[in-house]
């Protein structure tokens, strides 16, 4: 009986298959043919054998070694064939080899050599029937015995594109495999030369290592010397570092003034064109004040004119005539005076009030109210408001 050490794969074990005392080749015709190893001591502890190759006259089993264990393994086969005898097509047959092989647990309990046992696929008249064999090493019924035989051409339907896709994706590994394997070669080729001239020259090589030693020992004085400048210069770096960090932050910051700043541009750049538009309107209301104190100023003329007439009818008119008179030049007076000290003092109140137009612009854009003004600015346009009613009934008494 072949033994073979535990952990090692079980390779070559032959089982000569013979039908009608002739080596039996027409694999085709077996159908759901299994082959199982069982450990004798444990009838329910079955092993699938790896690799099953169907060749003339035999079959030629290989065993992992991962699904081995200690003990002597009988070899199950079963099959279905068509009976020659009975004529009801595929009939199942089972077959058992007793210590096809063991597994031992030391080197020197190994034997290498098998015993000869052959297989025949005869249909005998007599001997142990397909259930009785089965029973040994399964518990159930017939029906159960057919089940299990069955099962296997069901699994197989079932898992049959699986098993094309898993045998096209290994196909494919396989041949990836093989390119690696001619490259490996010519690698180890390379190598293998590589090796040669490797060794012829590891002798020059001892005699440059001794030389080298030397050179490292004065190296490694230069490293330990470098070794201090890196230190230094990691030290410098790191200084560098912490200055270039401290710089991006000064960089972060100005850019967020700067942004801010902008903003803040924005925001008066729209004060200033308000102001601008204010400063255009109190420009316009100056031109308007400069035109009615010339309109004055010809009144007051006219007035003059009149005033000297009335001189030159004094002696000849009335003491009314001559109190109207006198009454109209100071009324023209007044009015000229009046106008000059508007116009100045307009003038003053313009410049006072281009110089508040922030507050003015603040007031226009809801940021402050009229009672949060200066008493002044309030008071200058009171002012003005009280000019322009003034000068609107001065103008109205001459019409």
């Amino acid at each position: 009986m072949k033994a073979v050490r535990i952990g090692n794969d079980v390779r070559n074990i032959l089982i000569p298959v013979t039908r009608f005392a002739e080596p039996f080749v027409d694999w085709d015709s077996l159908v759901d043919l299994k082959v199982h190893a069982v450990e004798r001591n444990r009838r329910k502890y079955f092993v699938t054998p790896t690799t099953v190759y169907k060749e003339d006259g035999q079959l030629r089993l290989y065993f992992s070694a991962e699904d081995l264990q200690l003990g002597i393994y009988d070899i199950l086969i079963t099959f279905s064939i068509a009976d020659p005898i009975n004529q009801d097509g595929q009939q199942p047959k089972i077959i058992d080899i007793q210590k096809a092989f063991s597994i031992v647990e030391h080197t020197s309990q190994e034997v290498d050599s098998q015993d000869q046992f052959a297989v025949a696929l005869d249909f005998a008249k007599d001997g142990l029937s397909y259930y009785q064999i089965w029973s040994q090493y399964f518990e159930g019924t017939q029906e159960d015995m057919i089940a299990w035989h069955q099962k296997p051409a069901i699994d197989a339907a079932a898992t049959a594109a699986a098993l094309e896709l898993f045998i096209e994706e290994a196909e494919n590994l396989r041949a990836g495999a093989e390119e690696v394997r001619e490259r490996n070669e010519g690698l180890r080729s390379q190598a293998e030369q590589s090796r040669e001239t490797a060794e012829g020259s590891r002798n020059d090589a001892e005699v440059i290592r001794e030389r080298d030693e030397e050179l490292r020992n004065q190296a490694e004085q230069s490293r330990e010397t470098a070794e201090g400048s890196r230190n230094d210069a990691e030290v410098i770096r790191e200084r560098d570092e912490g200055l270039r960090s401290q710089a991006e932050q000064s960089r972060e910051t100005a850019e967020g003034f700067r942004n801010d700043a902008e903003v803040i541009r924005e925001r008066d750049e729209g004060l200033r064109s308000q102001a601008e538009q204010s400063r255009e309107t109190a420009e316009g209301s100056r031109n308007d004040a400069e035109v009615i104190r010339e309109r004055d100023e010809g009144l007051r003329s006219q007035a003059e004119q009149s005033r000297e007439t009335a001189e030159g009818d004094r002696q000849t008119n009335t003491t009314k005539a001559i109190r109207d008179a006198e009454f109209a030049t100071q009324d023209a007076n007044d009015a000229a005076v009046a106008a000059d000290i508007l116009a100045r003092d307009y003038n003053a109140r313009v410049l006072a009030i281009e110089e508040k137009l922030p507050l003015k612009a603040d007031l226009l854009n809801g940021k402050i109210v009229v009672t949060q003004l200066p008493n002044e600015l309030v008071d200058t346009t009171l002012y003005l408001t009280n000019v322009a009613h003034r000068k609107r009934r001065i103008k109205d008494g001459y019409k």
